[in-house]
């Protein structure tokens, strides 16, 4: 037989769980404790009776019908717990109350008894908690009982992917992101620096979300690794500088406020990396003259060892470097081509190009 046992002293809950359980499998063998320390005093007798002490946990749902006779293959496949009795701060009640059901054959080592919280949304209530493997779910109340059913299909089906679904697949398209909380130490209106466990390839580029980052048009900012190195007071951790990506003016002027606030305070950290003296090539596709211009003027005013290849067209720029097709375009003067460094360090173009 195969149990599933319910730690809740509130019977509207108990009795939807019950009805969702039942839906999914009516075989399935259900009882309930109405107090942490009922289920206490039952974690006693397993230690003596193993497998056939599950037919005499807690309370059976309708005490007029015949008890469960003990057999040495009973299975408690699911433990559904209101977090107040046996929650997520109760971890390592929980690790050892499950390793206590694999080694006396309540469960098996392949199979460990399903684990999961039921809770009401509250400050109180800490999700962290609860992230760990030997938690399956977190389920909240108030219950919508079509959600109930399909997470306690899941929970039921162990490792194993369950037979039938409640909630049915549709055809859509749409973008998941894994998200992963990162503490920032120190941020610029060009960039910033956080904190990472494992090492970042430099290069790499990523989403980012924060209060500084929010705009008119977006949520999020993107940021390339530009430095990536140990941790000067934190072992085993890096400490790596991002520089925005395609930032927006909005997003620029949201960033300076924060930065610019009284409680925050000016970081030792060299934002500005130690600049090479030897020549630097960059190459500038636009039609706007003015722009063109502009670009040029605060090259030249900032740098003296940046040289700067302008061009109208993308297609100027890939007929100076490829002579071979530009006399394919009879109307080019291929003597009139400019000369190219042999690689360019950095290419700027308008959006409509790429």
């Amino acid at each position: 037989m195969k149990y599933i046992y319910i730690l809740e002293n509130d019977r509207k809950f108990r009795d939807e769980m019950v009805e969702a359980i039942q839906k999914v499998d009516p075989q399935m063998a259900v009882r309930w404790f109405d107090s942490l320390e009922l289920f206490a005093k039952w974690i006693k007798t397993v230690f003596h009776d193993g497998p056939a002490a599950l037919c005499k946990g807690g309370f059976p749902l309708d005490p007029n019908l015949p008890e469960n006779a003990p057999a040495a293959n009973d299975q408690l496949v699911l433990v559904i717990s209101k977090n107040e009795f046996l929650g997520a701060k109760h971890m390592a009640l929980l690790r050892k109350t499950r390793d206590l059901f694999i080694g006396k054959g309540l469960c098996t080592k392949e199979d460990p008894t399903s684990l999961v919280i039921t809770s009401f949304e509250s400050p109180d209530f800490d999700i962290k908690l609860a992230e760990d493997r030997i938690i399956n779910n977190v389920i909240f109340k108030p219950f919508d009982k079509l959600i109930l059913q399909q997470h306690l299909t899941f929970a039921m089906s162990g490792r194993h992917p369950p037979s039938q679904y409640s909630v049915h697949n549709m055809k859509t398209s749409a973008t998941i992101e894994m998200l992963k909380e990162v503490p920032v130490e120190a941020i610029s209106d060009v960039g910033f620096t956080s904190v990472s466990n494992r090492e970042i390839t430099v290069g790499s580029l990523a989403k980012y979300y924060g209060e500084a980052f929010v705009s008119l048009k977006h949520r999020s900012m993107m940021a390339i690794c530009l430095r990536c190195e140990p941790h000067a007071t934190m072992p085993g951790h890096f400490l790596c500088s991002f520089s925005y990506f395609s930032a927006d003016s909005y997003q620029i002027s949201n960033i300076r406020k924060v930065v610019r606030r009284k409680d925050l305070k000016p970081t030792q950290y060299k934002w500005i990396p130690s600049v090479t003296r030897q020549p630097l090539h960059f190459a500038l596709i636009s039609t706007d003259e003015e722009t063109t211009q502009h670009f040029k003027d605060l090259i030249t005013k900032q740098f003296d060892n940046i040289h700067l290849h302008t061009f109208a067209t993308l297609q100027a720029l890939l007929f100076a470097a490829d002579h071979e097709l530009a006399k394919k375009d009879k109307s080019v003067d291929i003597a009139s081509l400019p000369t190219l460094p042999p690689f360019f360090n950095a290419i700027f173009a308008e959006d409509a190009y790429f």
